[in-house]
């Protein structure tokens, strides 16, 4: 569902492009994302219709890094303001690894949870298996287009399965100041 990288998006241009130079001109990001914004509201509406319920997207943190908190809590101001059902699930810094994937296979069995989102960075003793945590989120519930997976789909093909948020971002932009995309790779 489009609708995670629009909420992504969102988050990128308000707090990261606040105008982007070309020529002389200034291209302001809040407008774009005000677009971005109305489209993930109408999407919600229509995702609702169609299944009769909210889309839901669920963040997975572990410990307790203060940007990762405070990057999720925009996340799901967002989320709820487009009609999205945003959930945290919190660990302990000291989880066990199995005790992580179990949440993650969990989620990816849930019918009821559309997307899932590892925040990053994970704590120290579980930094060199990151990977590993990534790839077992179902590739059409990784919100962020990181597992191997929608990795490399978006690297073979033109069309991938979950188009990676920073990638939408960069696109939006580029058709915002009718940049041709031919032969941008």
């Amino acid at each position: 569902i489009d609708i995670y990288k629009y909420v992504q998006f969102r988050f990128l241009v308000k707090h990261s492009v606040r105008a982007v130079h070309k020529q002389n001109n200034i291209l302001y990001g809040k407008p774009i994302a005000e677009r971005i914004l109305n489209r993930c509201i109408n999407e919600c509406e229509q995702f609702n219709e169609q299944y009769h319920r909210r889309p839901k997207l669920v963040a997975i943190l572990v410990g307790g890094n203060e940007s990762s908190k405070l990057y999720v809590r925009n996340k799901q101001r967002i989320a709820e303001h487009v009609g999205i059902g945003f959930q945290v699930i919190n660990h302990l810094m000291h989880i066990a690894p199995s005790n992580l994937i179990d949440t993650i296979n969990r989620l990816n069995n849930d019918d009821t949870v559309d997307g899932i989102i590892l925040q990053l960075p994970l704590p120290l003793h579980l930094v060199d298996k990151t990977e590993k945590f990534i790839d077992a989120i179902r590739s059409d519930k990784d919100v962020d287009g990181h597992t191997t997976s929608n990795y490399n789909s978006y690297r073979q093909t033109s069309i991938p399965p979950i188009t990676i948020p920073v990638v939408a971002a960069v696109r939006e932009i580029l058709l915002e100041i009718n940049e041709p995309l031919q032969g941008k790779d």
